[in-house]
C-alpha cells in the first residue's frame, strides 16, 4: 500500500537535515521510479525547503494526490506549501483533508494549528494543538504554538508551561521568536513590557522572571537579567532553565567562576537541557579547565552526533587556541547540520580573515547578516573583508554603519582604520 511505502521510506532511508541533499537525493528517486505517487510527494516536500521551490513542489504534491487520493500526508504537505505561499484557504482545505484520511498524523493538527492561529481562530487552534500533543508529546513545534495561543488567550500560566518544554526540545524558541533571524530590539522592547504587565497578575511565577531575564540579556542589558534570574532563583532553587540562564548571564557579563555552580546545577537538575552543556564547558574553558571543556561537548556529540552547537563549541576554542584549519573544519559540520546559524557564519568570517580569505570571509559575513541584521561582529568583518578587497566604497558604507550603530564594539585599532577611511572619503 502507499502507507507502506511511507513508512518503509521513513524507516530505511536517511533523509539529510539538509535541505539541497533532500532535493538531490529525491530528484535521483524520481530519475528511478518514475510515476509513482510516493516519489511525487517526497520530492514535492523536498522542493518546498529550497529556494524558488515551492511552486514546484505544489505541483509534484498535486501530482501525488492524483495519483493517490487516499493519501493523507500528501494533503498535508501540499497544505504546509501553500500556506508558504499565502494561500491559507487552500491551506485549510488541505489539512481538512489530511486530518479526515490520516487521523494520526500528528503533524497535520500542528501545522493546520499554527495556520488558525494566524487566521485569529484561537480557540480551534488550541483544540488540534491538544490533539497534537497527544499523538505526538515530543513535537517542540507544538510546545511553542500552544504557548503562543494561550498568551492569546490570557492563559499565561500555561503559555509559559509549553515556552519551557519547547525549549527543552529545542533551544532556538524563546517569548520572542524569529524563524531564521534574530528579534529586532523593538520587538524585544515590546515583549518586555508585555512580560512587566503579565507580572502584577503572574508574580508568583518563576519562568515568567526567567523569560524576561533571557529578553532583557539578549537586549543587551545583563545586570537587569540577573535580577530577573535571582528572583526566579528564590522563588524555586531547583528551577533547572532558570539556574542554566543565570549561568550564562553570568558567563556573559565575564564573571566565569560564579556561572560555573548555577550551571551545574542546571545540567543537574534538569538532565534535558542539553544546551546547558555547550554553556558549562564554555565557563569550565574560560576558567582553565579545557580538557573538561572539550570532554563535555565530545560527550554530547558521542550521543548525539547532529549537534551542531557542540561542533561550533569545538571549533570556538579552535580558534582560541591558533588551530584555524581544525576549527574550520569544525565549523563546516556545525553549518552542515545547522545552516542557518548567525554564529556560526559569524566566527567562519573571523577566522576567515586571521587566514587571509578576505573573499570567503565577506561571504560568511553576508550569510551571517542575512539570518540576523543586528550582529554588530558581522558589520565589523564585513567591513574589514571589503577593505582588504580594495572595495573602498563599500568598506566606507559597511564602517559607517558599524560607527553608528556599534561602535562600542570596536578595539582601538579598528576604530583609528574606520575613522582614517571615513576621513579620506570626507
Amino acid at each position: 500500500t502507499l502507507s507502506a511505502y511511507y513508512r518503509r521510506e521513513a524507516t530505511q532511508t536517511h533523509f539529510s537535515h539538509f535541505p539541497a541533499e533532500d532535493y538531490e537525493y529525491v530528484s535521483r528517486l524520481m530519475r528511478e521510479n518514475g510515476e509513482k505517487s510516493w516519489v511525487h510527494a517526497f520530492y514535492g516536500r523536498a522542493a518546498c525547503y529550497v529556494p524558488d521551490g515551492v511552486t514546484e513542489g505544489i505541483r509534484h504534491l498535486t501530482r501525488a494526490i492524483e495519483l493517490s487520493p487516499h493519501s493523507g500526508w500528501c494533503y498535508a504537505w501540499r497544505a504546509n506549501a501553500r500556506r508558504l505561499t499565502g494561500d491559507l484557504r487552500g491551506a485549510e482545505r488541505d489539512f481538512a483533508s489530511a486530518v479526515r484520511l490520516q487521523p494520526f498524523y500528528h503533524r497535520a493538527y500542528v501545522w493546520r494549528g499554527a495556520l488558525l492561529r494566524k487566521l485569529g481562530r484561537w480557540q480551534e487552534a488550541l483544540e488540534d494543538l491538544n490533539r497534537g500533543l497527544v499523538l505526538d508529546p515530543h513535537y517542540s513545534l507544538t510546545y511553542h504554538e500552544r504557548s503562543l495561543v494561550r498568551r492569546r488567550l490570557g492563559d499565561i500560566t500555561g503559555a509559559l508551561s509549553d515556552l519551557d518544554r519547547a525549549f527543552l526540545l529545542d533551544h532556538r524558541y524563546s517569548w520572542v521568536f524569529k524563524v531564521g533571524g534574530a528579534p529586532s530590539p523593538e520587538d524585544l522592547k515590546r515583549a518586555i513590557l508585555d512580560l512587566e504587565r503579565a507580572e502584577r497578575r503572574f508574580a508568583h511565577i518563576p519562568s515568567l522572571f526567567m523569560w524576561r531575564g533571557q529578553l532583557r540579556l539578549q537586549a543587551g542589558d545583563a545586570s537587569s537579567a540577573l535580577i530577573d534570574f535571582e528572583t526566579a532563583a528564590r522563588m524555586d532553587p531547583h528551577h533547572g532553565l532558570n539556574l542554566g540562564w543565570q549561568g550564562r548571564a553570568l558567563l556573559e557579563s565575564g564573571e566565569a567562576e560564579r556561572a560555573l555552580e548555577p550551571l551545574r546545577k542546571a545540567v543537574e537538575f534538569e538532565p534535558h537541557f542539553r544546551i546547558a552543556h555547550s554553556w558549562l564547558a564554555r565557563a569550565e574553558y574560560a576558567c582553565g579547565q579545557k580538557a573538561n571543556a572539550r570532554g563535555r561537548l565530545r560527550m554530547i556529540l558521542k550521543e548525539k552526533p547532529l549537534t551542531p552547537w557542540a561542533h561550533y563549541w569545538l571549533a570556538a576554542f579552535d580558534v582560541e587556541e591558533g588551530r584555524l584549519a581544525s576549527a574550520e573544519r569544525a565549523l563546516g559540520r556545525s553549518l552542515l547540520i545547522d545552516g542557518k546559524s548567525p554564529e556560526a557564519y559569524l566566527l567562519l568570517a573571523q577566522l576567515r580573515l586571521q587566514r587571509g580569505r578576505a573573499s570567503s570571509a565577506l561571504e560568511a559575513a553576508e550569510q551571517c547578516l542575512s539570518f540576523a541584521p543586528n550582529v554588530g561582529r558581522a558589520h565589523i568583518a564585513k567591513a574589514a573583508a571589503l577593505q582588504r578587497l580594495g572595495r573602498a566604497a563599500e568598506s566606507v558604507r559597511a564602517y559607517r554603519i558599524v560607527l553608528e550603530r556599534f561602535p562600542y564594539l570596536l578595539n582601538t585599532e579598528q576604530r583609528e582604520q574606520a575613522e582614517a577611511l571615513l576621513g579620506r572619503e570626507n
